[in-house]
């Protein structure tokens, strides 16, 4: 799936990963069911996947 300028399904790299948090920042306030909510659903499930892999408890 194409999100905002990412084609890739996942994060893979730290500048990916800072992109993708100033990417929700922007569309935080998005609602439920329209494209922008979708995209922030999605950019927060590959923000977590990172999050687990690079930044572990």
């Amino acid at each position: 799936m194409k999100t905002k300028g990412f084609t890739e399904s996942k994060i893979l790299s730290e500048n990916e990963y800072r992109m993708v948090l100033k990417r929700i920042e922007a569309i935080f306030d998005a609602e439920p069911d329209t494209p922008e909510g979708d995209e922030l659903e999605k950019l927060v499930t590959w923000v977590e996947a990172y999050e687990e892999e690079h930044f572990p408890f």
